[in-house]
């Protein structure tokens, strides 16, 4: 389907698609268009988010092995700043209980802990990467009787 009159195609093309230096992108453009009408924009992402259920399986990495049956532990959701020299630098979205949505547009359910923003502000600024448990323990108990889950939206710079 070709874009009406006025409104402009988007692409996306990953950073890992391209090399230092100079790249060729070749468009194959079904339905015309303006060759010197297209421009590239750099976006760079500042935003990482995770959200991770309390039945959500451990890392294996956090199983301890060395025993003849594998210990589970609680599953974590974890934070990487994208970049080497990044750093957490705030919490824009957190919530443990039922919340919605997606990365950049989360919201809070009907069952949201008060304490989940300054449970992962501690756990995670200041640093690349962060692991918080995901678990009533921690955030206490918004409802019982529902399975929650952890949704953290985070700025790195």
């Amino acid at each position: 389907m070709a874009p009406r009159e006025g409104k402009c195609a988007r692409y996306h093309v990953p950073c890992l698609f391209l090399q230092p230096g100079s790249n060729d992108i070749v468009l194959f453009e079904q339905f015309g268009g303006d060759p010197s009408k297209i421009s590239f924009v750099i976006r760079q992402t500042r935003s990482v988010c995770a959200q991770v259920s309390e039945e959500h399986p451990a890392q294996i990495d956090s199983w301890n092995s060395s025993q003849q049956t594998m210990q589970r532990y609680r599953p974590e959701l974890r934070l990487e700043c994208p970049k080497d020299g990044q750093v957490i630098s705030s919490i824009k979205f957190a919530s443990f209980g039922t919340p919605s949505g997606t990365c950049g547009s989360y919201s809070h359910g009907e069952c949201s802990s008060t304490q989940a923003i300054s449970v992962v502000q501690e756990a995670c600024i200041g640093v690349s990467n962060c692991s918080v448990p995901v678990s009533s323990n921690y955030f206490g108990n918004p409802w019982t009787g529902v399975t929650k889950s952890l949704a953290v939206e985070a700025a790195c710079s």
